[in-house]
């Protein structure tokens, strides 16, 4: 499944939802617990919080774990290019990262 890139208010949009990582929770134990609810086989979504680190990296570790939601930070702004180019630049690092660990499945 490709992971979808959202924003907040696309996010409270979503049919049907999705569960949730923690948000009050480290990046280490919201990541555990992607893994933990996707090998459940449950639809989950990470919320992409800039005190974690770059927004790319965080989104590769979580397309890595399993999420198929990714929430990008902070409401988008049409007047402002940065949630745009953040969103190109997050959708990017998800689907390649989703494409290696496909591709990694269909070698094991």
């Amino acid at each position: 499944m490709e992971p979808q890139v959202v924003t907040e208010s696309a996010y409270e949009a979503l049919h049907p939802p999705v569960r949730e990582a923690n948000r009050s929770a480290s990046l280490r134990e919201r990541l555990a617990e992607v893994r933990r609810l996707a090998a459940e086989g449950t639809p989950v979504a990470l919320h992409l919080d800039p005190a974690d680190g770059p927004a790319v990296s965080v989104a590769t570790a979580a397309v890595e774990a399993g999420a198929s939601v990714l929430v990008l930070p902070g409401p988008a702004s049409e007047e402002d290019a940065a949630p745009v180019a953040l969103e190109r630049e997050v959708r990017r690092a998800a689907d390649v990262t989703a494409a290696l660990v496909a591709a990694r499945g269909a070698v094991r």
